[in-house]
């Protein structure tokens, strides 16, 4: 069988708006900090922003953060080109220094230049504030450009008290 039909026979269906509801408590408390985004707000910035190396020449670079809210966990993924520079090493930055207990790391580097990165304070301590979130030594292995950069879609940055968070990610 076969159907056909032009556009003057054609229904025009009717616009829909779908409603939108805030489905957040509606008590003072929790609406100041609904409207307050400072209190969520976590931002991430690579330091040095930019610069040339020679191949060869090894610099460490800074994951700087400043966050109000107390960073429970941070997911991060990094990419950059595998044939310009190489990661030889990622520890925590000095925002831990009076830390109690050392916060935990993992780290994994693939052939392709990702370069993901799993933190988290260690139990019972807390990070909030601002400072050097990590350090990542690399080294210019070949001639080119390659920015280390932030990969947005698989970069996550949570709270330990629950609290809805804004990440502010400046790539480097």
């Amino acid at each position: 069988t076969s159907v056909s039909g032009t556009a003057s026979s054609a229904k025009d269906d009717p616009a829909v708006t779908p409603a939108i509801e805030q489905l957040a408590p509606k008590s003072p408390e929790t609406s100041a900090k609904a409207n307050d985004l400072t209190a969520g707000l976590i931002q991430l910035s690579l330091t040095p922003e930019q610069s040339e190396m020679r191949v060869g020449e090894k610099r460490q670079l800074a994951v700087q953060v400043k966050t109000v809210a107390p960073l429970g966990l941070a997911v991060l993924t990094l990419r950059f080109d595998p044939q310009v520079i190489k990661v030889n090493s990622v520890t925590a930055g000095s925002i831990f220094a009076n830390a109690k207990a050392a916060p935990n790391l993992t780290q994994s580097v693939d052939q392709d230049g990702v370069l993901l990165v799993s933190l988290a304070p260690a139990t019972g301590s807390t990070l909030s504030g601002e400072g050097r979130l990590l350090n990542i030594d690399i080294q210019a292995t070949g001639v080119g450009d390659s920015a280390l950069a932030f990969d947005l879609s698989n970069t996550h940055l949570m709270a330990t008290d629950g609290r809805p968070t804004t990440n502010q990610i400046e790539q480097g």
